[in-house]
């Protein structure tokens, strides 16, 4: 019985060990960027968010006169910095936001 007390131990204790190890190395978790504003000015949309990790890049929907609509995208961005989507010349914005990644 005292050999299987110490052997219950010593499994117990070596879990506890892993366990610990694999709290400790566990990768922080991250969120994607949020509390993101946009602006809409007339040839285009700028975007950006203040707090998250990841990236962020404005789009736009631009409207041409006569033709088929089109999707205009900025480049990623970390948070804090601006990402801007311009329409060609003459063609109007709508429909901006910010995706994120």
């Amino acid at each position: 019985m005292e050999q299987f007390l110490r052997t219950a131990r010593r499994v117990g204790v070596t879990a506890a060990v892993v366990a610990a190890v694999a709290l400790t190395t566990a990768p922080a978790a991250s969120a994607a960027p949020y509390s993101c504003a946009t602006q809409v000015y007339s040839f285009g949309a700028r975007s950006t968010c203040s707090l998250g990790d990841g990236q962020l890049r404005a789009y736009v929907r631009c409207d041409k006169n006569n033709a088929p609509d089109y999707n205009r995208y900025g480049a990623w961005v970390p948070p804090g910095r601006w990402s801007f989507a311009d329409c060609n010349s003459g063609d109007r914005p709508f429909n901006a936001g910010a995706q994120v990644r």
